[in-house]
């Protein structure tokens, strides 16, 4: 014959092992939960890093373009300017006749 105590004890040590081992399962599901969360952040984040990279080097290139259209410009300026001094120098040189 069984000792009662016994048995009670083993049913007492049983089920708490299996809320234990419900606890683990749970605990398991939420930590791969959030390892999933973490990687989509992290997926995420490298993809908009990206597309600000892009949107750097892009917003790079119209700057050196138009970095490159004014130092046309200031050149053509120059040259029309010099151009004018000239009239201009000759025009006073002249007699008003």
């Amino acid at each position: 014959m069984a000792d009662p105590i016994s048995e009670n004890e083993l049913a007492a040590l049983t089920r708490r092992y299996e809320d234990t081992r419900t606890d683990l399962e749970t605990i398991k599901h939420d930590v791969l939960s959030l390892k999933h969360d973490v990687l989509t952040v992290r997926t995420e984040l490298h993809n908009f890093r990206t597309d600000v990279r892009q949107r750097f080097d892009a917003q790079d290139a119209k700057f050196d373009a138009l970095d490159a259209k004014f130092d046309t410009f200031i050149t053509e300026q120059r040259s029309v300017n010099a151009t004018l001094v000239d009239l201009l120098t000759n025009l006073v040189g002249r007699n008003a006749d």
